[in-house]
């Protein structure tokens, strides 16, 4: 177990893990202390199970609290299905398990102390996406760019433009008005002293946040005009 990251070092004559960050040489007498202390060198967090042949590392201490389960005896719900005996900590990781065996659902997320089953290959890529962070569903408009984990995600995300209304400015003496809530919200800064980048082509007004963003929608104008 991760021992709270212990900041003494070992002087027993056991010490076998020599912190090898430059200008350091700390030792210590376990891999989870070592771990731990490197973090101090990193400013990173690592959980590092330390069971005899295992050495798993998690960034996580809540992923690495539920892996450390599957070494102890804190199991209790065993597959009957013969030939299987797969344990689990809880009887809804042990039912969505057993979906498997009768193939309605027949993938299984095998990170550690999940236990999701999917019937489509599909369905457990994009659930896997929220183990590792990856985020491949990425929004198009010019002035967004965030990304998301699953297409669904992002198609909830889509609706908040709410592309098609119009937003107009309510700065006393100001009389844009805008296609985007987000273009308004960025014109709004303008007025209170922070820098914006406004599309310059006419009847147009787009605002972003950043240089780059306003290069890559004035290529559109460019293209349009070209046609």
């Amino acid at each position: 177990m991760v021992a709270s990251c212990v900041q003494s070092y070992s002087t027993a004559h056991d010490v076998s893990h020599l912190c090898r960050f430059p200008g350091c040489g700390a030792e210590f007498s376990t891999l989870t202390e070592l771990a731990c202390h490197l973090g101090t060198h990193t400013g990173e967090r690592l959980y590092v199970c330390d069971w005899p042949g295992c050495y798993k590392e998690f960034s996580s201490r809540a992923y690495f609290m539920v892996h450390k389960r599957y070494h102890g005896n804190d199991r209790p719900y065993i597959c009957n299905i013969p030939g299987c005996g797969s344990r689990f900590t809880n009887l809804s990781h042990l039912k969505r398990h057993q979906a498997t065996h009768t193939g309605s659902l027949s993938h299984m997320c095998d990170y550690d102390g999940c236990g999701h089953a999917f019937a489509h290959l599909s369905d457990l890529i994009k659930h896997k996406n929220t183990h590792t962070g990856e985020r491949p569903y990425q929004c198009d408009y010019s002035d967004c760019g965030k990304a998301f984990a699953q297409s669904s995600t992002l198609n909830r995300h889509k609706r908040t433009h709410e592309v098609g209304s119009v937003y107009a400015c309510d700065w006393p003496g100001c009389d844009k008005s805008f296609k985007r809530v987000s273009h308004l919200a960025l014109h709004k800064r303008a007025h209170s002293g922070h820098r914006v980048f406004t599309c310059t082509h006419e009847k147009c007004n787009a605002v972003f946040s950043t240089s780059s963003n306003l290069t890559r929608h004035m290529l559109k104008h460019t293209d349009t005009n070209a046609q």
